[in-house]
Order: C-alpha cells, then structure tokens, then sequence
C-alpha cells in the first residue's frame, strides 16, 4: 500500500511541475537581445549577406534618380531581385557620412566631384536594426 500511495505522490507532483512550467512566460527572441550597436550591426550588415536580407523587410521600395529624364522612379526589390549592398566601404571616390539616433540612422555615401549621392535609412525596433530604403539619388 506504501507503494501504491507513493507512485501516486510522485505521479502528482510530476504533473504539477510541468502544469507550473507550462504557465510560465515564454520570453520572445526578440526580448533577449540587448540594444544593438548600429556600428556592431553595419560591419555584419555590409560583410553577410544571409544577415543582411534577414534584415530587410521584404518587399522593400527605393528612389532611384533617372538622369536621362531628370526624374525619381520607385523601384521595389524582393528577396530574388536584390543584391548585398556594401553600405560602409570606404572608396577614393565618395566620403561616408553617418548620423545616428537612438532609434534611427542615416548613411550618406557623398560623392568627392563625380555626382555620386546615395542615403541609406534605418529603423530600430525591439533592439534591432534594419534597413528602411535607400535614395539613389546620383546625377
């Protein structure tokens, strides 16, 4: 009887512990992350390109400047039409200018005399950083 009346405890109290694990909360993915460096994230943006698209919310719309008729044009980009983008490359050709807030940023790649002017623009939300659009605006 000793026997029965533990098995029947222990049976118990099993099913009581996973009912308590059961109404914990669960913690988001998102929640664990801590607030992101946007420096942190730009050198991983520009250098992974599985990371970059993971953070680009697809479909994506972007001004490009069409010089032949001096006029913006919309285009918007999925996942089987875009193209890593190295956003922070230094070069001879442009100078990189960033402004950086706590929940957003700009990076400017500005052209030294050869017409080149893009702005990058990204949002931070639940701690991350992701890429909102660009402007193309190069003459």
């Amino acid at each position: 009887m000793k026997n029965i009346l533990l098995y029947l405890f222990l049976i118990f109290n099993f099913s009581c512990q996973k009912h308590n694990e059961s109404l914990k909360p669960k913690i988001k993915e998102t929640e664990k992350i801590k607030d992101e460096d946007f420096e942190v994230f730009l050198d991983k943006f520009n250098s992974d390109s599985t990371f970059q698209t993971s953070r680009i919310n697809f479909p994506i719309k972007t001004i490009q400047l069409d010089t032949e008729n001096l006029k913006e044009n919309t285009i918007e980009y999925n996942q089987s039409n875009y193209h890593l983008s190295k956003i922070d490359k230094q070069s001879k050709y442009y100078k990189i200018e960033k402004v950086i807030m706590s929940d957003s940023a700009k990076v400017y790649l500005k052209g030294i005399d050869n017409g080149i002017y893009i702005e990058f623009f990204f949002f931070k939300k639940n701690g991350i950083w992701k890429l909102d659009t660009w402007n193309d605006l190069s003459t």
